[in-house]
């Protein structure tokens, strides 16, 4: 019984440190995308786009909400820089709407159970 206790706790902290982790990397990943989509753009518009793309992912609720707008800015950057045919960020953009739900359902339901996020 106190080997079970111990393995639950054991498990439960581990879990919250990943679970941690993976938050922290989210948000890295979501400015690192960002930040690769304005530097596609030309010298003069790229740092506009960056600080324009940043400061709307700051509004943006979750993290995983915020991975999927630097996702939309990276296809975004694609097409309007002709770097990749049109056909491919059509062929993204359904992912991109069913994840967007998903994100804003995970976000409703942390704010349900512990009442901010």
């Amino acid at each position: 019984m106190k080997r079970d206790l111990l393995i639950a706790v054991v498990v439960a902290s581990i879990s919250r440190i990943f679970a941690d982790e993976i938050k922290d990397w989210l948000t890295w990943l979501s400015k690192a995308f960002i930040r690769w989509a304005a530097s596609q753009f030309p010298k003069d518009q790229a740092l506009r786009m960056e600080e324009e793309w940043l400061a709307h992912a700051n509004d943006v609720p979750g993290n995983i909400g915020r991975l999927c707008h630097g996702l939309g800015c990276a296809i975004a950057a694609l097409n309007l820089t002709d770097r990749v045919p049109l056909a491919v960020a059509v062929l993204l953009a359904p992912f991109l709407e069913l994840l967007m739900p998903v994100a804003l359902f995970i976000e409703f339901i942390k704010i349900w159970c512990y009442g901010s996020v």
